[in-house]
């Protein structure tokens, strides 16, 4: 249950912060911080100028501390200093697809106001270790942690993945933990979409809810770059150097709107050291019939005491597609 009180406005827990909001997000644990803690961030309803934008959801920055999230489906909400957000929500838009503006797109610009770097990334929970899955759309990054999910393992982020830097190491900061699955990927992992809500109006996406949410930042232990291509052996290796940064790079959440941010003097966000974390690349054959094998490597690596110094890759199960 939310903190909230009889106007509806309910307190949860987004990253560490206390935030107050006007719209119910059911992808957020409750605030169990100190009660007499002010809201760091609090959402509104209000209006927000009209603005135009290429894609079906656009971040246009307009200043350090100042952006508009603008989406065809939700509607548009302003992003004020790291604290303040303004939902302009359109008449009869999906609940659903609200909240994953909210906690996607809106949650990425409030952490590089607040000089955050952020990962787009499905991360999960392995025996104390957060390891993020990212990859290009379509990578299969969500139905990997779906089958993790099922294995037993929490997902602490769905979309947007906040880092923050703790006595030397990079910890990933909980947000979104309800994961976005295609139709048929539910089906996949035997659930049942009857009962799940949608999560977009137009697509055939449900939330699969995660039980029990975290609000804690976990040590990230890995970053888990996913690539689909004409193989039929899986490899897990490790990514040094240049190509350790280009892997990082390339999980930036929104590289254009880091971009953006890093060019109007929020320095912070441009450091791509991720340390305490290893980076590795997962070639896999394109096909959905060996994500257990993947999930079971995956783990495999969770459990290994020299994690962030493996030097050699890590074989998976060969297999034909």
């Amino acid at each position: 249950m939310t903190l909230a009180n009889a106007a509806g406005v309910s307190d949860y827990a987004l990253c560490g912060w206390r935030f107050r909001s006007e719209i119910p997000i059911e992808a957020l644990p409750a605030w169990d911080g100190d009660a007499a803690h002010p809201p760091d961030i609090e959402l509104v309803r209000g209006n927000v100028p009209e603005v135009e934008g290429p894609g079906p959801v656009t971040v246009i920055v307009t200043g350090p501390k100042s952006a508009t999230v603008l989406s065809q489906e939700a509607g548009r909400f302003a992003v004020i200093d790291g604290r303040k957000i303004i939902a302009d929500v359109l008449p009869g838009a999906l609940p659903g697809f609200v909240e994953v503006t909210i906690a996607g797109p809106v949650l990425g610009t409030i952490s590089y106001q607040r000089g955050l770097l952020s990962l787009h990334s499905n991360t999960i929970v392995i025996d104390g270790r957060a390891i993020a899955l990212s990859g290009r759309s379509g990578a299969g990054k969500s139905t990997l942690a779906a089958i993790l999910m099922k294995r037993g393992h929490r997902l602490i982020s769905d979309d947007v993945l906040p880092l923050r830097q703790i006595d030397g190491r990079t910890f990933g900061l909980p947000g979104s933990q309800n994961l976005r699955l295609w139709g048929e990927a539910v089906e996949m992992i035997g659930e049942s979409k009857e009962g799940l809500r949608r999560a977009d109006s137009v697509r055939e996406k449900y939330f699969l809810p995660t039980l029990h949410k975290t609000t804690e930042p976990w040590p990230l232990a890995a970053l888990i770059w996913l690539e689909r291509g004409a193989t039929e052996r899986h490899l897990l290796r490790p990514c040094r150097g240049m190509f350790r940064t280009r892997a990082i790079y390339k999980a930036i959440y929104r590289q254009h709107l880091w971009r953006d941010f890093a060019s109007s003097g929020t320095d912070e966000i441009t450091k791509l050291s991720l340390p305490g974390a290893a980076v590795f690349d997962l070639l896999r054959p394109r096909g959905l019939d060996l994500l257990e094998e993947q999930a079971r490597a995956i783990e495999h690596l969770a459990s290994r005491n020299d994690l962030p110094t493996l030097e050699h890759p890590v074989p998976v199960q060969s297999a034909r597609r």
